[in-house]
């Protein structure tokens, strides 16, 4: 019984979150890369000349933004930095998730 109660919890977990939008998606998938990375040691990545205060830029941005496009690329390079900063949590994730559905390529479903 218990087996079959833990193959119906995957499944609806699998399928919810096949139900989450690319960037949302992403933005967990970097959360993941970046705790291996924590517990390898390899936290905080080193920033290239520069991208630290591209960084500072980015996060510093304040709406309104001029289309989706703008504020997509924003948000994808804020998530960057937290990266590499290793800053990128799960909290930030679910609290955007809102705004990464809405700014995420739409999926065709066939």
């Amino acid at each position: 019984m218990k087996s079959v109660c833990v193959c119906f919890l995957l499944l609806a977990v699998s399928t919810a979150l096949a139900a989450d939008s690319v960037l949302y998606r992403l933005c967990k998938n970097f959360v993941g890369a970046q705790n291996m990375w924590k517990a390898e040691g390899k936290c905080p990545r080193s920033f290239k000349q520069g991208e630290e205060a591209a960084c500072n830029d980015l996060e510093n941005f304040k709406p309104p933004y001029e289309n989706d496009e703008q504020e997509r690329n924003i948000m994808m390079g804020v998530m960057g930095c937290r990266v590499t900063r290793c800053e990128l949590t799960d909290e930030y994730c679910e609290s955007n998730k809102a705004t990464l559905d809405r700014l995420s390529p739409k999926q065709s479903r066939q």
